[in-house]
């Protein structure tokens, strides 16, 4: 049972390798067998060749012996006859031995015949021979008897005793029989060795067909070998074609990928050198993409995205290949560009594209895209180039408020460079402390004491001079360079305000920015609570300020870590209020302490009636929600009284005081603490 079972598998195998070889397993299995079927039919032909050879030497050595064989039986018969006339009529007993003799001869070869065959060895005579041979031997020993008698006579030199038994009737009707049986004997043995030719030829003719039959089992088996590998490789090719068309094809849109894309360019860019033509590379970026995620969800997102492609794909050209980066990213390669004007066209009509929401699944959304252009060899002298300058003209175009297009010149290449060299001051001015603090101080409006010192980032380079805080900080962001820079200036507040309540000048609160990207990286509490344990400072006397944009993911995360800042004893100030997303919604549910209106607000008071407005509403309204209120930028007195007057708590600005070093700030601030216990002296 199982050795049936284990067979039948076998065959299953050897029948799925041959009749459906639709793997590379199989295939190799499949010609394996293919050469040793070959093998095997190879060695045997060449076996049954040697065989057939072998055998075919003996036939024919088997037929010569026959005839060989019949020719000396005749010859002994006929010397057996002649031997017995001669006798008779000469009288000489020598014929009488060469009687004899070949007498002896012709009964040895018939017992050979008889007993051992034709051949030696050989024991496979013909029944019809054997036969034969017995009849002549028969008659060879009747004939004998008389024979036997006239030799008497001769001897006895009754020589016409002899003729006459000689010439008797019955003698020669003997002698008539026996050279009947003779001739019978030797057609006996010409069929024998005819029968061996045709049996040789018999076989020479099936070993020929069968070998043919090979040769052509061998020619059928190699051309169904060939014909399977050649379907095989068919479906290698088409499926070798589908991956290939897979891994330089995007998978939600259909258009070409990143893979594709450096294809195409590299080819564009090889054409372009040789027929003196221009390529040019569009690199277009869809605005607000994440916004739309999240408003419509993904799977909305992904139908804008195959839209817009399937459009960049209608309105270019057959020779112009669209591209999908990745995300909300695409690129159109220009191939036989001939001027600015015609790239600017095509740039016009992807933007018309978004001059009408763009409806999915009932939704309509309102979209646009910002787009970057670059060319060769205009531009860029290799495709790592070209993509950069693409990119910075792209970057240039959303620096600007995107919606746009914008073609790369020199100036962005500076404004790179210049991008480029800042970064690497940023890092060598970390490197060597090139930066610094400054402070301003935040007054209460009723009774003019200090409560707050905000610190302001200074940069001092040894060559360039003072650079602006805008000027940096929005690189030092970008490459998380604000990082370091941002736990520097944090802890060298608190040292400061540690070393002021030392110093007996002060008590005051001090305040510090923290960045979005500081506000939220994972170990932002763990870095605050160590700067505060290392430097001492008393609990209540730090103040983050955090611009409200940072808060607008409204996450119990984000609730939980103001909760936790709140419980390390640190003051929370939203700064810039009313400038971004304003919402009730985190002033109800955040721990806040402070709101501060933004300088957009202040610089026109009291005489702008709409800023007035506003400010005294955000007054009003932060009042309701138990949180006080900082104004910025409070640079004339009448600021400072309307201020006053609405019931703004806190104040900052030129008009109180300017930014200034530790050292001038503390001066600053023994003055104005002399000058107000002067002035409680003198109310009293």
């Amino acid at each position: 049972m199982g050795s049936s079972i284990i067979k039948m598998c076998l065959f299953t195998q050897l029948r799925r390798i041959i009749i459906s070889p639709s793997s590379p397993y199989n295939i190799e299995w499949l010609v394996r067998i293919a050469v040793i079927i070959s093998l095997v039919a190879v060695l045997t032909g060449i076996w049954v060749s040697y065989s057939n050879g072998t055998t075919s030497k003996n036939k024919i050595n088997q037929s010569v012996q026959i005839r060989h064989l019949s020719h000396q039986l005749d010859n002994d018969y006929q010397n057996l006859s002649k031997s017995l006339k001669w006798s008779i009529n000469t009288g000489d007993k020598h014929w009488k031995t060469r009687f004899e003799t070949s007498r002896m001869k012709l009964i040895a070869k018939l017992q050979q015949i008889s007993q051992e065959g034709i051949l030696g060895g050989e024991r496979s005579p013909s029944n019809d021979l054997v036969q034969r041979t017995k009849a002549f031997r028969l008659s060879l020993e009747h004939s004998a008897l008389i024979e036997y008698k006239i030799f008497s006579h001769l001897d006895k030199k009754q020589k016409d005793q002899a003729f006459i038994i000689f010439s008797d009737f019955d003698y020669q009707q003997t002698k008539l029989t026996e050279q009947q049986t003779f001739n019978a004997l030797q057609r006996a043995l010409q069929q024998q060795a005819t029968h061996t030719i045709n049996s040789l030829n018999n076989r020479s003719s099936k070993i020929t067909a069968l070998l043919s039959l090979q040769m052509f089992g061998i020619v059928a088996l190699w051309l169904y070998v060939s014909l399977i590998i050649h379907r095989w490789r068919n479906k290698q090719k088409l499926r070798s074609d589908e991956l290939l068309h897979l891994a330089q094809h995007d998978a939600l849109t259909g258009i070409g990928n990143r893979a594709l894309f450096e294809h195409r360019i590299s080819d564009a860019l090889t054409q372009s050198r040789r027929n003196s033509n221009a390529v040019g590379l569009m690199l277009i970026d869809v605005d607000h993409f994440k916004a739309i995620n999240d408003q419509f969800g993904h799977a909305v997102g992904d139908r804008l995205l195959l839209t817009i492609a399937t459009e960049l794909v209608t309105l270019s050209r057959e020779s112009d290949t669209v591209i999908r980066l990745g995300g909300d990213e695409f690129a159109i390669i220009l191939t036989n560009l001939t001027s600015q004007y015609h790239a600017s066209i095509i740039c016009k009509k992807v933007l018309s594209l978004f001059n009408q929401p763009i409806t999915i699944d009932n939704q309509r959304i309102k979209t646009s895209v910002s787009i970057g252009i670059a060319s060769f060899p205009n531009d860029a002298q290799n495709y790592d180039e070209l993509l950069r300058k693409a990119d910075m003209a792209l970057y240039e175009t959303k620096r600007k408020g995107k919606n746009d297009f914008q073609f790369f010149d020199t100036a962005i290449d500076m404004a790179a460079k210049q991008k480029i060299d800042m970064q690497d001051d940023l890092m060598t001015a970390l490197k060597l402390e090139q930066f610094s603090l400054n402070y301003q101080p935040i007054i209460d409006m009723n009774t003019q004491q200090i409560v707050c010192v905000e610190t302001l980032l200074r940069w001092q380079h040894p060559k360039k001079g003072n650079i602006p805080v805008n000027d940096f900080i929005a690189i030092a962001e970008e490459n998380r360079l604000i990082l370091p820079l941002g736990e520097w200036a944090l802890k060298q507040a608190c040292m400061q305000q540690v070393l002021w309540q030392q110093q007996g000048l002060s008590t005051a609160n001090v305040a510090v920015n923290l960045s979005a990207l500081q506000f939220h990286q994972p170990d932002l509490l763990i870095t605050i609570e160590n700067i505060i344990q290392s430097t001492g400072i008393q609990y209540g006397k730090l103040t983050v300020e955090i611009t409200e944009s940072t808060l607008m993911e409204q996450t119990d995360l984000l609730i939980t870590k103001l909760h936790a800042l709140r419980s390390l004893g640190v003051n929370i100030a939203i700064d810039d209020f009313g400038t971004g997303y304003s919402s009730l919604t985190y002033l109800r549910r955040f721990p806040i302490n402070h709101l501060k209106i933004d300088r957009e607000f202040t610089s026109e008071l009291p005489n702008n009636q709409r800023d007035a407005a506003v400010t005294r509403s955000i007054i009003k309204m932060a009042h309701e929600l138990g949180i006080s209120v900082i104004a910025e930028g409070i640079e004339r007195q009448d600021q400072l009284q309307f201020l006053n007057e609405a019931d703004c708590d806190l104040g900052q600005g030129f008009y109180v005081a300017k930014p200034m070093n530790s050292n001038n700030f503390a001066l600053w601030l023994t003055r104005h603490q002399q000058q107000s216990k002067s002035n409680i002296r003198s109310i009293r």
